[in-house]
């Protein structure tokens, strides 16, 4: 087996991991069945390589800036679309992924469109360069432990605990006083910026 194309793939799992992390605490946590949610890992990707292109920039600076991009985006969506119920969110969400993808794909000054950016730095960590297959792994492998160390500890929480009782029955956690808009606004955001995260890594 070619070990730099396993490793490739080592490294794709790992990202894709913290992306279904991410979702899993919107659909299997809380029960909020977005379908915007590559969007968001795009706005991660297009932010920190268009910083690492344009600017220069450090990857953990500008992995940070996507994040807390994505985080702000997600916090403007969330508040208007959350108040809707069911298969109107569904469309709603599903509306936000096609606007995001149309800007990615004809924004060209910025995105290059469909030809996509080329020549992405690669991340550097004190000054030493991740250009092998094994260091960037091992990157991707720190994130994904982080990611399911945050999650876990975050679902098993009292704050875990009312978003499951929302997914089971949302009607039943406002009547025992619960504000479940704030807490599935709350969630959205968490699951967009580690969503951006990992379109971050994806991207370097």
């Amino acid at each position: 087996i070619d070990m730099d194309y396993l490793l490739h793939i080592l490294i794709i799992s790992c990202i894709y991991i913290m992306l279904s992390l991410s979702l899993n605490l919107l659909i299997g946590y809380t029960g909020i069945l977005s379908i915007s949610h590559a969007a968001f890992m795009g706005i991660g990707a297009y932010i920190s390589a268009i910083l690492g292109l344009s600017a220069g920039m450090n990857f953990f600076f500008s992995f940070i800036i996507a994040a807390v991009t994505s985080a702000v985006l997600s916090a403007l969506i969330a508040i208007p679309t959350l108040k809707i119920k069911g298969d109107y969110y569904i469309i709603a969400s599903f509306g936000m992924q096609i606007i995001i993808y149309s800007i990615f794909m004809n924004w060209d000054s910025l995105t290059h469109g469909a030809v996509g950016l080329t020549g992405i730095p690669k991340p550097k960590i004190f000054g030493y360069e991740l250009i092998s297959k094994q260091s960037y792994f091992l990157l991707t492998v720190v994130f994904t432990i982080l990611s399911i160390l945050f999650i876990n500890k975050l679902t098993s929480s009292p704050f875990g605990r009312i978003l499951k009782a929302i997914r089971e029955d949302e009607i039943a956690s406002q009547a025992i006083g619960k504000n479940t808009t704030y807490y599935k606004t709350v969630v959205f955001i968490v699951g967009c910026t580690m969503a951006a995260i990992a379109g971050s890594l994806y991207a370097h």
